[in-house]
């Protein structure tokens, strides 16, 4: 999971149906400062669901699952954050 520190990043998926011959890249969020990505492959133990793409230079931290899980236990606020999603 990555926590984004400074900077803006765009996250984005391909659409492999807009034709068999041509993938196109849709912008479903632009991301900055205080915003966080990667949550779902980490808590759901899977693949990414959509790709992040940093437009300037940009600054992020990255935890992993056991620190998530730390994190969790002690602050039910974000526990509950990240269950909302």
């Amino acid at each position: 999971m990555y926590f984004i520190v400074n900077g803006t990043f765009k996250v984005h998926v391909v659409d492999t149906l807009v034709t068999l011959t041509k993938m196109e890249d849709n912008v479903v969020a632009v991301l900055s400062e205080s915003n966080y990505f990667g949550e779902v492959a980490l808590i759901h133990d899977g693949y990414r669901t959509a790709s992040v793409t940093s437009l300037k230079y940009g600054t992020v931290g990255a935890i992993s699952l056991p620190t998530l899980f730390q994190l969790t236990q002690k602050f039910s606020t974000l526990r509950n954050a990240l269950l909302s999603q």
